[in-house]
């Protein structure tokens, strides 16, 4: 579970295993429209968009290659103001 203000991602890493099924519920708890994407092209297909309050989920299978991937918010200035986060899969 993720929740996304004008001040960052909460929490703003998480874990998972290489080749796992990632379940994310991500919710904009604030007055914004926010996003949740990736930077890495594996996870082009992984996006939500969510409306001031909405929560929405998404189902996904982590890259069986262990490292870190960035995920952000991708309203313009969203990423700038702090609004990004890491998976790790491990």
């Amino acid at each position: 579970k993720l929740e996304v203000t004008a001040q960052g991602f909460t929490p703003n890493t998480f874990t998972v295993k290489a080749g796992d099924k990632v379940v994310v519920a991500a919710k904009s708890a604030d007055q914004w429209v926010h996003t949740f994407v990736f930077d890495d092209p594996k996870l082009a297909d992984v996006s939500l968009g969510l409306a001031s309050q909405e929560t929405r989920g998404i189902t996904f299978f982590a890259p069986k290659e262990k490292g870190e991937y960035k995920f952000f918010c991708n309203v313009p200035g969203h990423r700038e103001r702090g609004e990004e986060g890491v998976m790790q899969v491990k």
